[in-house]
């Protein structure tokens, strides 16, 4: 059975547009792999990819076209917005081709055969030097995100462990990072003791400290790229927030839902990373 299979891979649907036009020009069958719709905080380039997909018996069929194609576009392209692009440009398109596509590599070749372009040592040094910055630079801001994410997580798990401490032994005072669940079940575990008569105190105690040093925890094996813990410490947080609106602690909540924004900024960016290594 000849399946349809990968053939190209595109950064949007804008980019594939031209290779589809080709495809139904020439009455060739094709598949189209199109991006999932997902909530994102932050920049992924790999979310709109599109694959076009077609047949293996095709394969040989669609190169000859597209060269075709692109043969016919460098024998009359003067209108091409390449040619607005000034030396430095087009030598940048000629040192870095897997920014562009190939036709217009060829383009940005054929521009600077006319123009007696020639790129320096220095200059490819320079612009591969500015690449490698700038890729350093992405990857240096998505380190800090993911870490003010697991941050945050250690950060909710010790005040927490500060809170409940201070609720028993009655001071005044509360951090509004902490966990609501821990007010929940020493409030629960109040009424239950005055139906039963029970000291409960050191029990309450140990479950509340338990929860908060889970996200203590949580917080240290999200650091080391722990993805099922970091998407643990979402879900019961998540449930917190819940908490929040049972409650009508209107401040909580609103606190509460800008660290999940930075706790879920984090994880998509540490899937992200994850993703790209596989």
């Amino acid at each position: 059975m000849d399946d349809f299979i990968e053939y190209k891979k595109f950064e949007d649907e804008i980019d594939a547009e031209e290779l589809i036009q080709l495809l139904k020009n020439h009455s060739i069958q094709y598949e189209l792999q199109e991006p999932v719709i997902k909530f994102r905080l932050v920049n992924d380039a790999t979310a709109n990819e599109v694959i076009v997909k077609i047949k293996p018996s095709d394969f040989e069929s669609v190169d000859k076209i597209q060269e075709t194609y692109e043969n016919e576009i460098l024998e009359n392209n003067e209108d091409h917005y390449l040619y607005t692009f000034s030396d430095k440009d087009i030598i940048e398109v000629l040192v870095t081709p897997s920014k562009w596509k190939n036709l217009e590599v060829k383009i940005a070749k054929k521009i600077a055969n006319e123009r007696g372009l020639k790129p320096t040592a220095s200059e490819v040094l320079k612009i591969r030097d500015d690449e490698k910055s700038d890729v350093q630079s992405e990857k240096t801001k998505e380190q800090k995100l993911i870490q003010n994410g697991t941050s945050f997580i250690s950060a909710i798990g010790i005040f927490s462990l500060i809170n409940i401490i201070a609720f028993i032994f009655n001071h005044d005072f509360r951090f509004i990072l902490g966990l609501n669940v821990n007010y929940f079940i020493y409030t629960t575990f109040q009424g239950v003791e005055n139906i039963i008569n029970i000291d409960s105190h050191y029990f309450i105690l140990i479950i509340t400290i338990l929860i908060s040093l889970l996200f203590i925890v949580l917080g240290t094996k999200s650091k080391q790229g722990n993805k099922k813990a970091y998407l643990f410490c979402i879900i019961l947080y998540g449930f917190d927030t819940l908490l929040s609106l049972l409650m009508k602690d209107w401040f909580s909540l609103a606190f509460h839902c800008f660290a999940m924004l930075i706790i879920g900024n984090g994880y998509i960016i540490l899937i992200s990373k994850l993703e790209k290594k596989v």
